[in-house]
């Protein structure tokens, strides 16, 4: 008694389940990591460029204004709207929303710390030809110290 195997034919089935399963969605992943790196790494520079407007402002009274606009531009030229930018300064970590979008740094000390975080909205899944899905946000917290030796001309 012979048992006969017949094995044609499954080739073409089992490629194409394994682009549609497999491959689609690898490809669909890969392209949605780029803009959250992307991101995160605008935050980042944002905050830090921010807070070192701040420590650097004239008189004792820190530049709010020029620093937000700094992080706009930053944010333009990364191709970031506007309104997905939120920026926050010289709140605790651990403060809520609404306290640091109404918290403001105090006046400049030698020595003070100053905390700017940038929040970055971010697509969630990016498909080409499609569009975009979701969304997430990134942020960057960036503290810096005012130089301890600085003079403050009124």
């Amino acid at each position: 008694m012979r048992i006969r195997i017949d094995d044609r034919g499954a080739t073409p089935i089992e490629f194409a389940l394994a682009v549609g399963f497999l491959l689609i969605p690898m490809a669909v992943l890969v392209m949605s990591i780029a803009p959250w790196v992307e991101r995160q790494s605008m935050a980042r520079v944002a905050a830090g460029e921010a807070a070192r407007v701040l420590v650097l402002s004239q008189g004792s009274t820190p530049d709010e204004a020029a620093a937000s606009e700094l992080v706009v531009r930053i944010a333009s030229n990364h191709g970031v709207e506007q309104d997905d930018v939120s920026v926050f300064f010289c709140a605790p970590e651990s403060a809520s929303d609404e306290i640091k979008a109404s918290s403001h740094c105090p006046t400049l000390a030698r020595g003070a710390l100053v905390g700017v975080e940038v929040r970055v909205r971010v697509p969630a899944a990016t498909v080409l030809g499609i569009g975009t899905f979701g969304e997430a946000t990134v942020s960057s917290r960036v503290s810096e110290q005012v130089d301890l030796f600085r003079s403050f001309a009124p």
